[in-house]
């Protein structure tokens, strides 16, 4: 059986350039998956944008390349920056 989320986080995303809607809410597991949980939080909670210039890696400013509705995300390549 699974334990309870540990924490919440959220992404506020913006679709074509408009307003982000309501905050998108991601539930964590670090009971089950500590490192993985750990690095997610480390990713959403960097300041600024991932640039050649600035090459510390964070989620803003990333794309979306695949989106599954109810289930899962995927996209943000921080090691060539192409989404």
């Amino acid at each position: 059986s699974s334990s309870p989320p540990t924490h919440y986080c959220f992404l506020r995303i913006s679709i074509a350039g408009q307003q982000p809607s309501k905050p998108v809410v991601i539930q964590l597991f670090s009971a089950e998956c500590p490192k993985t949980c750990q690095n997610f939080v480390k990713l959403i909670t960097t300041a600024g944008k991932t640039t050649k210039q600035n090459p510390k890696p964070c989620y803003r400013g990333s794309e979306f390349h695949r989106i599954i509705d109810r289930f899962m995300v995927q996209g943000g390549d921080f090691e060539f920056l192409n989404g």
